[in-house]
């Protein structure tokens, strides 16, 4: 515990708790929750004492930080922490990245906006939130990433593997992912308006809701992709494979060279909507 009691009697740690590191006390697995309760009941401004069993001395106490970790999870919070600091730290003073292992980082909120991550291994790293916008993550390794409220507007991610990963809300609009593989990716709720995916794997990704209008898919491989509620007005559809796809309630009013043959390879596709031209070309009634 003494590299996370030093991490957290830190100038970072305790600025943002506005205390000083003397005021701070820690608690770990062996103390009662008893004992916990009444620590946190007697904080004040003035030296308390705490009467449970456990305690053999008066305590000096303020905010009480309840730490139950094993050492083990000690020295890879540690390692992360180290790790994080070290990327925006050589981000910041401009250094290349492209091609580094990253493997599991933690960038919640980074700020990666126009960086070089090239061929970067980012696999099981946690980019929540992250600003990504115009970055070059060209033949990035992100597969099993969380990415949940990313921004990667106009990024360039061609030849990327983001296979698994978790693509919540996501922002890929103008994004290239030409030749990018995001089979089994959870795009639910995505704006991928006019990026670029020509040649992408989408097979069995769930793209819910997802905004993919006036998106390129030439050639992509959409089967067994879940495309529910998606808006795909104005997409491009040349060549896409949808067998197997979930069309329920799809928006392909306006979806560009959508054939026959293409659409009745997915699923519930009566239940998509269409132009009426193309409606009735499929044998529906109308709207």
């Amino acid at each position: 515990m003494d590299t996370l009691s030093q991490w957290l009697k830190s100038d970072e740690v305790t600025s943002i708790l506005s205390i000083p590191a003397e005021d701070v006390i820690f608690v770990d697995g062996e103390t009662s929750k008893n004992d916990k309760k009444n620590l946190a009941s007697t904080i004040a401004d003035n030296d308390i004492s705490d009467q449970s069993e456990n305690t053999q001395s008066e305590l000096t106490v303020k905010p009480v930080i309840d730490i139950d970790l094993d050492l083990e999870q000690t020295a890879e919070i540690d390692n992360i922490s180290h790790l994080e600091q070290e990327i925006l730290e050589n981000i910041a003073n401009g250094k290349d990245l492209s091609g580094s292992d990253l493997t599991g980082a933690n960038l919640r909120n980074a700020n990666l906006s126009g960086v070089n991550l090239s061929g970067v291994n980012l696999s099981d790293a946690n980019l929540s939130g992250a600003n990504l916008s115009n970055a070059n993550l060209s033949g990035a390794k992100l597969s099993g990433a969380i990415l949940i409220n990313a921004d990667l507007t106009g990024a360039d991610l061609w030849g990327a593997d983001l296979s698994n990963a978790d693509l919540i809300n996501v922002i890929f609009r103008k994004a290239n992912l030409s030749g990018a593989i995001l089979s089994s990716a959870d795009l639910s709720n995505a704006n991928l308006s006019g990026a670029d995916l020509s040649s992408a794997d989408l097979s069995s990704a769930d793209l819910w809701s997802a905004d993919l209008s006036s998106t390129d898919f030439w050639d992509a491989d959409l089967s067994g992709a879940i495309l529910n509620r998606a808006d795909l007005i104005n997409a491009n559809l040349t060549l896409t494979n949808l067998n197997d796809a979930d069309l329920t309630l799809a928006d392909f009013t306006l979806a560009k060279n959508i054939t026959i043959k293409n659409i009745k390879e997915a699923f519930n596709w009566e239940q998509a909507k269409y132009n009426p031209i193309f409606r009735k070309r499929l044998g529906l009634l109308a709207a």
